[in-house]
């Protein structure tokens, strides 16, 4: 596997790890340090791991783009993110700006997997509007701005191209 890095805010912490497999290990480096994983993946809801030579138990949900996770009863909120997706949406384009229609554009090829709004619902800026997966990662889309949706061009399950439309929000003037 080649390895995928990750943008992961816990608190306000950040960090970058970066994650690789072989031979059903996942190793993790972040911060300079590295460390091996080994899943035991024969529970659904609560799963036990070796980290390194130490023995721990955790589980995990998943809600509105943050990981809760609990390891050995210390529960932790974090957020992942691919590093580059980030940047993208740290160029957002003018349209965004204003009032009107805003076309929310896919950020990267992907495949739909969920589209969280219809039409005529109201969204909230940097609300989760649709979920693209690219590179075994599951990315949140976010509303650039407050509004309501006008229409909804993404399907769940359609592969999409960067740049293409998603969705329209409008926001009254």
């Amino acid at each position: 596997m080649i390895p995928q890095r990750y943008a992961v805010t816990c608190g306000d912490q950040r960090l970058v790890v970066e994650v690789s497999e072989q031979d059903g290990a996942l190793t993790l480096t972040a911060g300079g340090r590295t460390h091996v994983l080994r899943l035991d993946a024969s529970r659904r809801s609560l799963r036990g791991a070796t980290l390194d030579d130490g023995r721990l138990r955790f589980g995990w949900k998943y809600a509105n783009g943050t990981y809760e996770i609990v390891l050995d009863g210390q529960t932790y909120e974090i957020s992942v993110a691919d590093p580059r997706f980030e940047s993208l949406l740290a160029v957002r384009p003018s349209e965004t700006a204003g009032e009107g229609r805003t076309q929310v554009r896919a950020p990267i090829p992907g495949l739909v997997v969920a589209v969280r709004v219809r039409a005529g619902d109201k969204v909230e800026k940097n609300q989760s509007v649709v979920v693209l997966a690219a590179m075994k990662l599951e990315n949140e889309i976010p509303a650039p701005r407050a509004g309501v949706v006008a229409e909804v061009l993404a399907k769940e399950g359609a592969a999409v191209e960067k740049g293409d439309v998603l969705l329209v929000i409008e926001t009254p003037a």
